[in-house]
């Protein structure tokens, strides 16, 4: 039976027989919080909690149906926290039901009186609180009913705790009812007058079934005053006081739900038939009944301690077998009680989509890691752009942003803390809102909430005067800055006019406030850059623009190397501060800003303002700077990039988008494998390198809106666009007009790649083939996964090589300056008559380090002092001052020379590492630090390299083994490799025919279809090996060791592997035909694979898994098949004669016609669902075993010793069961037509529903059966 229902309900099904009809009843319980009645809890929550709630005594439910509606309240009386009370009140209501407990501290009668209640804080509302007493039919646990002896042999007469308001105590011969809100014991009086006659008229009629008189009340647990007419209907109010000790009123209500319960019965099911019927997960057929089951809100538990309750939905139905053998699937689902109820279709529907899915398979992990796989593909192949781009930038041909102001650092630092102390303020809440359910103080304190604010707050105290620092200092220097510039000015200006006009500056402002940096790129890019980095900061401060970005898809990478920025107001610029005529303006709105470069140089500026929808993902009111590039954004796939090591692809396909903000999301997406082309139509002009990749490109496809063929203007658009390139193809969108609306419904790279060749797309898609919704997942779902690094090896070092010339030559460019410069200067000397060898003389001589230099500084001091001294105006003091200045020196040169020492030769020592580092991989070779790393994790990389036959043998000859290489396709037949290791050894393909490989290793070895053929293999050792399809025809494997092996997949036909051991291994799939396991030993191991006529005598197993196995003449004589599992598996005639099989397990539709177990031990073996016609268990140990639901006709149990077996629900037609003992054991509803049990011991056996027929009793014991003194009816 197969159960299908949410994670918030728990299931109990309990089939019954009532006058002789098989019924079965469902109980479906919903766990919920008294606070959120509306949001059941977990299954697990229930079982978790609810088990201590009830203690050890009280039962939660028996599983049978009720015949009206109850409520149980368990828990304790609390005083208010931190008070006592000597007396006091508990109070429930649960919709029409109300009840009130008087609850006292210990009492005692004294000379006939009541003695004063002690205090408590907490009184248990138990039965043993209760009135009653040894005694009592109504309550045996109580107290009150007579004096009991306590401490020092003293008698001593206590009274009850709880009692009912009505029936108070007043005299020791007061006999009140027992109050409580708990549940009764099926053996006090309330209950067990209601069980009903079992006499023998029952036992003869209605047995083992309920007898006729019995009141299905007693199945009602609570007293009769929680009890109602019929049932609740949900949603009734629930009221509770004074039974928590920090709320004294709880108010709350049931879940206002109704339960649909549904079976699915075989209609087809008969007894004794094999196989028995679909699997509970099969699909529906048209022979199955679909049948709703009507539900009551039967019972309701409250548990106020703990701010719990629990509510069970009953429904019953007829079923055909006791044993619920025809019901094959549950549905439980719940349903609002405020909608309308849904049709039983909706619910087969249901099911049968669940089928679909065996189980509730959650596609989204998948989903994300096929996102995850797309995502490293994407940022995979976009290596080459990314190395361009560091090779560019280290070249100067990217712009570069300044650095950040100290108050947009602070801004971000704020931020940060902002989150921080939020995160303290939603754990303080949590904590709070945990203790406010629970009704418990945790252990957390709340001072250590206050005690992180506190530090916040002298974070964010240190920030701000640090920034106000920052800031000053900054300011400072830049006034000095503007102060210099102010004097050089007005000193220049003071400068004779002819002097200025020679030195050609303007006259006006001969240093510009920029100075010394000054622009190279011209008035445009000085006037229109700094308007970009402020833009590109803003949007860096602004999250929410940010988070808006990103709902469109854009990343912040794309953000970032595209430089994008925000401009929250329009503005404006004369022309001429863009070098652009006087009568021009240059004008933006507010919005997005979109800024291009050539090279570090911007050339242009766009902005697109939000759209109507109050985003940027529509090109409305797009402005153009003034003086700006107007051709088409163009940005080539990666594969178009020359790097050294990876040449550039011929051409890509090439993708033309409307606007630049999707060019620059479709490059995000698909510029690893495709350009993108962002131009508004055909005739917007190209970028050179746009129109070489379109002529170049095996597909182009223009992206159209949707419908776009339904407008004349879209449609001639495309004509224009395949006139200007024959190969462009319409890419239509799959809503609205832009990619950011296409999104949405499907990812863009996967869109576009559908419109690819197939051999085109296959390298950039995933991979990984996902199911359809609720399918499972194909055994081949990542055939396609493969992951294409660029060889890096050789793309860094030729890159280091370019930037090397680069620079150079750049280099280079300086020495012919300086050498211009210094003839210049030579030419000038000789031309006034001076000596020209004056420039090259070199420059005097100056202390050669750091220690030379400090006692060159500390001579001067001490020299100072002396000529200060002869003067007579030096005082002491300020000698002994100058004095110690020249022991700084000379103590700091020293201190210095040393660390520059040790610094140069750390430098030293990394350029030597980097130089090897390079040439290694220059190479291919790896560095010895990776190397050593390696080895300390077992893998010797200096080893781990591909080797031919020849090789193999060279090393065989020097005394050396070839472990961990790489031998895939290398023939090694034939050779004598006795003792070799090849450990960690790759081995696909490698053919080992007729090989001597007698204790040879292989631990550790990978690889598919290594051929073992014909090869000796004594005593190899194949721990952890992975050799799938590993082909070992007639090899000689005696005593070889699998330890944890995987050969799945293996050929092992002929194979010898007498005493071979197998421990955690996988031999699944294996072909093991005629192969001779005798002796072998399996522990833990997985076996599965065709096995005809192998020969597995003598094996010793724990624990062995053989699944699906074909066993047609295999032998297990004489084995030890302890704790085995058989699951689907088949064969005639299979030999398990004389073996020790106790707990042996054959299950899932095995099939083992003609099976010899005779003689064997099947102790506590589990024999289910099976084919064992004709089988001959003569002379077997079964005891205590069971055999279930198997097909056994003309199977043979002579002499068997079944003491307590369970045999039930078999067919055993024409079977020989002659002298069997079966001891106390079953034959239920086994059908035993024409079997012959002559002499059979059936002392105490189950004969319930036994299917007799021309059955051969004589001499049969059935003493303590059901037959007994009835043996006429048998004739």
């Amino acid at each position: 039976m197969k159960i299908f229902k949410q994670k918030q309900q728990s299931i109990i099904p309990r089939p019954f027989l009532v006058q002789g009809r098989d019924r079965l009843a469902v109980g479906i319980l919903v766990f919920f919080d008294l606070d959120d009645p509306q949001n059941p809890l977990s299954e697990q929550d229930l079982w978790k909690a609810v088990p201590k709630q009830l203690g050890t005594q009280a039962t939660l439910d028996q599983g049978l149906p009720k015949p009206r509606g109850e409520a149980l309240v368990f828990g304790s009386y609390f005083a208010p926290r931190g008070t006592r009370r000597q007396a006091s009140t508990v109070a429930v209501r649960v919709g029409p039901i109300e009840k009130r407990l008087d609850v006292f501290g210990d009492r005692f009668w004294e000379a006939g009186r009541i003695t004063r209640p002690l205090d408590f804080q907490e009184m248990p509302l138990r039965w043993e609180r209760a009135f009653g007493g040894a005694g009592d039919p109504r309550n045996p646990l109580g107290k009150g009913l007579k004096p009991i002896l306590g401490p020092g042999n003293h008698l001593f007469h206590p009274l009850p705790n709880l009692e009912l308001p009505a029936q108070t105590i007043g005299s020791p011969g007061d006999r009140p009812e027992p109050a409580g809100l708990g549940a009764l014991d099926s053996q006090w009086s309330p209950r067990a007058e209601k069980r009903g006659t079992y006499d023998a008229r029952w036992k003869r009629e209605r047995w083992p079934g309920y007898p006729d008189d019995m009141d299905w009340s007693v199945f009602n647990l609570a007293p009769s005053d929680q009890q109602l007419k019929g049932f609740f209907q949900g949603g009734e109010p629930l009221r509770i006081a004074g039974m928590h000790p920090d709320r004294a009123l709880i108010e709350s209500r049931l879940p206002a739900i109704r339960m649909r319960c549904f079976v699915t019965l075989n209609g087809e099911y008969r007894p004794h038939v094999f196989p028995s019927g679909p699997l509970p997960s099969s699909q529906v057929r048209e022979t199955d009944e679909f049948r709703e089951v009507p539900t009551h809100l039967e019972t309701v538990w409250l548990f106020p301690g703990i701010m719990r309750g629990l509510v069970l939905f009953r429904g019953v139905t007829d079923i055909a077998d006791d044993e619920m053998a025809d019901v094959l699937r549950i549905l439980v689902r719940p349903e609002p009680l405020d909608t309308e109820p849904q049709p039983i279709e909706h619910y087969r529907d249901l099911q049968i989509r669940e089928l679909d899915r065996g189980v509730n398979i959650d596609p989204a992990p998948l989903q994300r890691a096929q996102q995850q796989v797309t995502d490293a593909k994407r940022r995979i192949g976009n290596i080459p752009k990314q190395i361009d781009a560091i090779r560019r930038s280290s070249m100067g041909q990217t712009p570069s942003m300044p650095p950040p102001d100290p108050e947009e650092e602070a801004i971000k630092h704020h931020r940060m803390l902002d989150r921080s102390l939020a995160l303290v303020d939603r754990m303080e809440a949590s904590k709070a809102a945990v203790e406010a359910k629970l009704g418990v103080k945790s252990g957390i304190d709340n001072a250590i909430f206050a005690h992180h604010r506190q530090h916040i707050a002298e974070l964010r105290s240190n920030l701000e005067r640090t920034t106000k620092e920052l800031a000053a200092t900054k300011a400072k220097i830049i006034q000095g800055h503007d102060e210099g510039i102010k004097s050089v000015n007005a000193h220049l200006k003071a400068r004779p006019p002819a002097l200025q006009a020679h030195s050609k500056l303007d006259p006006e402002q001969p240093v510009k406030p920029l100075y010394p940096f000054k622009s190279a790129y011209g008035p445009w890019h000085e006037a229109g850059y700094p308007f970009v980095v402020r833009c590109r900061k803003d949007l860096e401060l602004d999250e929410e623009a940010q988070a808006e970005l990103h709902r469109l898809g854009l990343e912040p990478e794309t953000l970032r190397r595209h430089w994008l920025g925000l401009s929250a107001q329009a503005r404006d610029w004369p022309g001429t501060e863009f070098g652009l005529d006087p009568d021009q303006q240059v004008a933006l709105p507010a919005g997005l800003v979109l800024p291009r470069f050539d090279g570090p140089k911007l050339n242009r500026i766009l902005v697109r303002p939000k759209g109507p929808d109050d985003s940027y993902s529509l090109p409305l009111g797009e402005t153009l700077a003034s003086g700006s590039d107007e051709s088409a954004l163009f940005l080539e796939s990666a594969t178009l990039i020359d790097l050294p090591g990876l040449a550039a692809a011929d051409a890509a396909p090439v993708l033309i988008v409307a606007s630049e903000l999707e060019g620059l999301y479709a490059e995000q997406e698909v510029g690893d494998f495709c350009s993108v082309l962002a131009a508004e139509s055909a005739t917007t002009a190209l970028p050179q390198a746009a129109t070489k990749a379109l002529k170049a490109a095996p597909v182009v496809l223009v992206a159209l809106p949707e419908r776009y063929a339904a407008s004349a203007a879209l449609s001639k658009q495309l004509r224009a666009w395949q006139l200007a390139t024959p190969q462009a193809a319409p890419l239509e969108m799959l809503a609205g007009s832009t990619l950011f609306e296409t999104r949405t419904k499907e990812p863009v790279r996967d869109w576009v790649l559908r419109h690819l060749p197939k051999e085109m797309a296959a390298a950039h898609e995933s991979g990984i083939q996902l199911p359809e919704p609720g399918k499972h997942l194909s055994p081949g779902f990542m055939k396609g996964f493969k992951l294409n690094f660029p060889d890096l090896g050789a793309i860094i070092p030729g890159v280091i090589g370019e930037l090397r010339d680069f620079h150079r030559a750049k280099f280079a460019d300086m020495e012919r300056q300086r050498d211009t410069l210094l003839q210049d200067a030579r030419d000038r000397l000789q031309a006034r008559g001076l000596d020209p060898g004056l420039v090259d003389q070199p420059p005097p001589e100056g202390p050669t380090d750091f220690r030379a230099g400090a006692q060159a500084a500390a001579q001067k001091i001490r020299e100072r002092i002396q000529a200060l001294k002869q003067t007579g105006h030096l005082s002491a003091e300020h000698e002994a001052k100058m004095t110690e200045a020249a022991d700084w020196c000379e103590r700091s040169g020293a201190e210095g020379q040393e660390r520059w020492d040790a610094g140069m030769r750390q430098l030293a020592e990394k350029q030597q590492e980097l130089e090897q580092g390079v040439a290694q991989l220059k190479n291919h070779q790896v560095p010895e630090a990776m190397k050593a790393k390696f080895k300390e994790a077992g893998m010797d990389l200096d080893k781990m390299r591909p080797l031919t036959r020849e090789q193999v043998i060279a090393l065989r000859e020097r005394g050396e083994s070839p472990d961990q290489a790489d031998l895939s396709g290398v023939d090694l037949s034939e050779l004598d490799l006795s003792g070799a290791d090849f450990s960690r050894c790759k081995l696909g393909r490698t053919a080992f025919r007729k090989a001597k490989l007698d204790g040879a290793r292989f631990t550790k070895a990978m690889g598919q279809g290594a051929d073992f053929s014909d090869a000796s293999l004594v005593g190899a050792e194949f721990g952890q090996a992975m050799l799938k399809e590993a082909i070992f025809k007639q090899a000689n494997l005696q005593q070889a060791n699998f330890d944890r092996a995987m050969i799945n997949g293996a050929v092992l036909d002929g194979a010898d592997l007498r005493a071979a051991r197998f421990h955690m291994s996988m031999l699944k799939q294996a072909s093991m035909k005629g192969a001779d396991f005798r002796a072998a030993r399996f522990e833990l191991t997985t076996m599965g694979g065709d096995a005809t006529k192998a020969d597995f005598s003598g094996i010793r197993t724990k624990q062995l898994q053989a699944d699906r196995m074909t066993l047609d003449g295999a032998s297990f004589a004489g084995a030890t098949l302890f704790r085995t599992m058989f699951q689907r598996s088949k064969g005639e005639k299979v030999n398990f004669r004389d073996g020790d099989l106790r707990k042996l397990r054959l299950a899932i539709d095995s099939e083992l016609p003609g099976a010899d177990f005779s003689g064997a031990d099947l102790r506590g073996a589990g024999l289910r669902q099976s084919d064992l016609s004709g089988a001959d268990f003569s002379r077997a140990r079964l005891d205590t075993a069971v055999i279930d639901n198997c097909y056994m006709p003309g199977a043979k149990l002579y002499k068997a010793s079944a003491r307590r077996t369970r045999l039930r629900n078999n067919n055993l037609e024409g079977a020989d069961l002659r002298f069997v003992n079966l001891f106390s054991g079953s034959v239920g509803k086994t059908r035993l037509v024409q079997a012959d049990l002559r002499g059979a011991h059936l002392y105490g056996a189950d004969l319930y529903k036994v299917v007799m027929g021309k059955t051969r009793l004589d001499g049969i014991n059935l003493r303590r059966t059901l037959l007994e003194g009835n043996e006429d009816l048998l004739k």
